[in-house]
């Protein structure tokens, strides 16, 4: 006959088990022995690949990099660009309202680039070599983005961006620093 209480302990109730703790705890394990082998695995592979053929590599890397910072170096190309005429520094003025914090006005900008222009010239088309010392990038995780080149007299170039790019806003409004130094 059937035991109608309630309270009473059968075979099927669980039991004394793990504890949250203990659960959440073994979880974080496995996680970490997971997260453990994949890096492992990966830069087991990648150690492969270096030693196969460490040339491929490099320029498989830079190839990779060189597009990532294509687009920043065609900006910083058009910007200097730019900075060579009055309407063309009235137009980078009026799109990149970051430059308020340097330049208050667009007559100040303008009178500013006005003593630029002597020691700016044209950069090549291609980005320069990786290892140039007159090559300077750098990007932070969703932070901000500098790019800078050493021209070939000497003036040092550096423009200052606000974050990385953003889908649906002009590159130039995210502008935020200009300096030129000679």
């Amino acid at each position: 006959m059937a035991d109608s209480n309630w309270d009473n302990e059968s075979s099927t109730s669980p039991g004394k088990g793990l504890s949250t703790v203990a659960r959440v705890g073994l979880g974080c394990g496995i996680a970490l022995i997971l997260v453990t082998a994949t890096c492992v695995g990966g830069c087991l592979y990648l150690g492969k690949q270096v030693k196969k053929d460490p040339k491929k590599f490099e320029q498989s890397v830079l190839g990779f990099v060189k597009q990532f910072i294509q687009e920043d170096w065609e900006d910083l190309r058009r910007i200097i660009d730019q900075l060579g005429t009055d309407e063309g520094c009235k137009e980078l003025y009026r799109s990149a309202p970051g430059l308020l914090g340097d330049f208050p006005t667009e007559q100040e900008f303008l009178d500013t680039a006005r003593k630029w222009r002597p020691a700016l010239e044209p950069l090549p088309k291609d980005l320069p070599d990786m290892d140039s010392h007159d090559f300077t990038y750098s990007s932070n995780f969703g932070g901000k983005v500098v790019i800078g080149m050493k021209l070939k007299n000497g003036t040092r170039v550096r423009l200052t961006w606000d974050g990385k790019r953003r889908k649906g806003v002009a590159r130039v409004s995210q502008l935020v620093g200009i300096e030129v130094h000679s």
